[in-house]
């Protein structure tokens, strides 16, 4: 097994501006260009700018406007200088089809003409022919991925409507068909290895097309996780979802979208620890300013923590590891304040909202016991019976079918029974039944996840969707539910066709040209 070595620079420029700072779009030099050329067409770029002329050479859609800076020009020099830089913005742009006589390539002339629905149709042409093929899809590519970037920077800055949001989505999905293919690709890589051998720079030692190779499905994932964030911060969370979506459906196996998403959260995650250093500081120095920094605490870090439940879903450890902590830390700041104040009113409506980032049935349980003490229901000692129970089956050392079980027998009866005659309000009891839910549900998602075991997955959601009371939780465990019944299907559909040799596919969901004329050149 081959040992992944990353190309550190193409990480760091893997960014919503991927293809706005390529210094091959910002001066439309040809990949190919000498270092003689790149200097006198930089001199004539800068001229152009310091006198405010329009320095773009072509007409096509995807020249800049507004023009580049003096600012813009003098970045691109730089990364043209730089071979490393260089390297990386090569291979995000068009690629001559002969590297001896680049001058010849008619799709590339059309595209310095201003002519961009005939080099992609020159493109999809020859990506039939065999010998043609490869630069073909690589230019492809590169031109449907940078048109997506440009869209998506378009629909932050002002919302698209339905059907320019399929056709962006489009975009993307034509440019990573692509790029899917082209990332084991060997003929392309080999490709750039010659490039490489050309360019003859120390710079560049044996193995930087191989580094490239193996960091190329991660870059790309950090496009789309980058705008999942900006996604979210415009609060469109159903484009945010997308991108994450999208980013996990991508070189499956060849990427690690966990190590991605962990990186790309790191300032979100930076952001909450801030805010709960803050709380902290507050509660210790001031026991009646507990409450509003509470209040405060539970209101700003609902948005970054929503990032992290998008990202690594409701059952990941970093994600619950959080959410406790935020309600942790509210529980243990409220308490003493609920002691001076006697404030139940208001200390309860705040342990109730974090009660619901809880996870741990532990803290879950704590929140519980003191939402009860100060509404004096002294009958809550009951359902600590109940806690410490599941607590035990939980620790026990058995797989979640022997789990499963002992909670039928040993638990599921005796609270039925408690819950019918209990003289408890029926808050705490939902809130009860919803720790319950929780646990069915971590239960399940272990048997599916971790021990291939959909039947008992199938039989711990069903019974975690009588015991959900809350709307939250409810809509966890019935998208759980419907996830295992549909994998459920597809088991017995290959189960059944396996004596023929088939098997059915497990879906396992986990300022520019204006857009109207793009709609119309590329669809």
């Amino acid at each position: 097994m081959s040992i992944k070595r990353q190309f550190p620079q193409l990480l760091e420029i893997s960014k919503p501006d991927l293809f706005l700072k390529n210094a091959f779009r910002v001066t439309w030099l040809k990949t190919t260009a000498s270092p003689r050329e790149v200097s006198r067409h930089a001199d004539k770029l800068k001229m152009q700018a310091e006198l405010g002329a329009n320095s773009n050479s072509v007409s096509s859609i995807f020249a800049l406007d507004p023009p580049p800076s003096v600012d813009d020009v003098r970045e691109a020099m730089s990364k043209l200088k730089d071979p490393k830089l260089r390297l990386i913005d090569e291979f995000f742009w068009y690629w001559p089809e002969n590297l001896e006589d680049p001058n010849s390539d008619q799709a590339l002339a059309a595209v310095e003409r201003g002519d961009d629905e005939t080099a992609r149709t020159l493109w999809e042409k020859w990506e039939s022919e065999p010998s043609r093929r490869m630069v073909a899809s690589h230019n492809l590519a590169v031109m449907h991925h940078m048109l997506a970037i440009d869209w998506t920077l378009l629909d932050l800055e002002s919302p698209f409507d339905d059907a320019q949001v399929e056709m962006m989505k489009k975009c993307w999905k034509k440019a990573f068909d692509r790029w899917e293919t082209l990332a084991t690709d060997d003929e392309m890589w080999g490709r750039l290895k010659d490039r490489i051998r050309e360019i003859d720079d120390p710079a560049l030692p044996s193995g930087t097309a191989r580094r490239l190779r193996d960091t190329l499905p991660e870059a790309v994932d950090r496009v789309n996780a980058e705008f999942a964030v900006s996604y979210a911060t415009a609060k469109r969370f159903d484009m945010t979802r997308w991108h994450i979506d999208f980013m996990k459906e991508t070189h499956q196996g060849l990427d690690d979208t966990t190590k991605t998403s962990t990186e790309v959260l790191a300032p979100t995650k930076k952001r909450v620890e801030a805010l709960t250093a803050d709380f902290e500081k507050t509660a210790r120095s001031n026991v009646h300013a507990s409450f509003g920094a509470a209040k405060k605490l539970l209101t700003e870090a609902r948005p970054f923590l929503q990032l992290f439940d998008l990202f690594h879903g409701e059952d990941s450890h970093e994600r619950n590891e959080m959410f406790d902590h935020v309600a942790g830390l509210c529980r243990s700041g409220l308490v003493p304040y609920y002691n001076e104040t006697n404030d139940a009113t208001g200390v309860v409506a705040l342990l109730t909202i974090a009660l619901d980032y809880a996870s741990s049935i532990s803290l879950r349980e704590e929140i519980q016991e003191s939402i009860a003490t100060m509404q004096g229901n002294r009958e809550f000692e009951k359902v600590k019976e109940f806690f410490d129970l599941l607590r035990r089956i939980e620790s026990q050392n058995t797989t979640p079918a022997q789990r499963l079980a002992r909670f039928k027998t040993s638990f599921q009866q005796r609270y039925y029974d408690f819950h019918m005659s209990s003289s408890l309000p029926a808050e705490t009891l939902n809130q009860a039944s919803d720790s319950i839910a929780l646990f069915l549900r971590g239960l399940s998602i272990e048997a599916n996840n971790e021990y291939n075991d959909a039947k008992t997955g199938l039989q711990g959601i069903q019974l975690a969707s009588r015991f959900a009371r809350s709307s939250e939780i409810k809509q966890r465990v019935a998208a759980d539910l419907e996830t295992m019944k549909r994998n459920s299907a597809v088991q017995r559909a290959n189960a059944r066709q396996s004596g023929n040799g088939c098997l059915v596919a497990l879906a396992i969901p986990l300022s520019f040209l204006g857009v109207a004329l793009l709609i119309q050149i590329f669809f």
